[in-house]
């Protein structure tokens, strides 16, 4: 499961992509795609009222990903109005603050990168997705705000989904913590007034870890600390109703509970 936990709403390929090798070749094929329908949808997903916004925000995630191979990722640039300008590409295979980058496009803009001549077998694909996070990048997390945005999360995904499939989405009652090295160990703590208390318990699916509001409530936690490193929060529903609806299943669930769960 991943942090775009009810799905991506849109998920486009610039397949197949040459190698470092080719893209530096005089020449070298490019494949393009207008951008339009990427930059309608941030804009789309910055209309919200305003009092739906003050906890959460979306964010448009781009990177390649890697299907065989060590060649460096492939660049990526802008095409408006004539004019080329690359984006960054992290050495993760990330495109950092393409949110951003895209919200400034002029209509009939383009998203370009290097074509491979081997069609069969592409080095990179790219993904590209919403995901629905608190504002509050590090933490610690008041119960107020993680009320307000479990709250506000069913209203992001809603006006991120086309048409009647808005009526499909579910309730938001719980939060999912993933860190950014999906190899890290849960480090949560719940604290009341400064002081410790028993942590709520939590399931998994993949590498995010799942808690009910409504379990942090009845610990009596007032503030929620995330440690560790580098992680996202994200609105969700319960693993349970996310199977229900074939958003997971238990082939990508590698669900597990913590000791103190019921």
């Amino acid at each position: 499961m991943k942090t775009k936990l009810i799905g991506a709403a849109l998920i486009l390929s610039l397949a197949p992509l040459v190698s470092a090798e080719e893209a530096a070749a005089p020449g070298a094929a490019e494949k393009c795609f207008s951008a339009d329908t990427l930059v309608k949808h941030v804009k789309k997903m910055s209309s919200l009222k305003p009092k739906r916004m003050d906890t959460l925000h979306s964010v448009m995630d781009a990177g390649w990903v890697r299907r065989h191979g060590d060649d460096p990722y492939p660049k990526v640039w802008t095409r408006a109005d004539g004019v080329d300008t690359p984006l960054s590409v992290d050495d993760k295979g990330i495109i950092p603050d393409f949110s951003a980058r895209l919200s400034s496009l002029s209509k009939g803009a383009e998203l370009c990168a290097p074509e491979s001549q081997d069609q069969d077998n592409p080095n990179f694909e790219m993904s590209i997705g919403t995901a629905i996070l608190f504002q509050n990048e590090t933490g610690p997390f008041s119960i107020a705000e993680l009320q307000d945005g479990v709250g506000d999360g069913k209203s992001f995904y809603k006006k991120m989904m086309p048409g009647p499939m808005a009526l499909l989405v579910p309730k938001m009652t719980h939060v999912s913590v993933q860190y950014e090295d999906k190899m890290l160990p849960l480090n949560v703590r719940f604290t009341q007034a400064g002081a410790a208390v028993d942590a709520p318990p939590y399931e998994m699916s993949g590498s995010v870890f799942v808690f009910s509001l409504e379990d942090i409530e009845a610990s009596g936690a007032d503030m929620m600390h995330v440690d560790g490193g580098p992680f996202r929060l994200t609105p969700t529903p319960s693993i349970e109703k996310m199977k229900s609806l074939g958003i997971i299943s238990d082939d990508d669930d590698d669900e597990s509970e913590n000791a103190g769960d019921k």
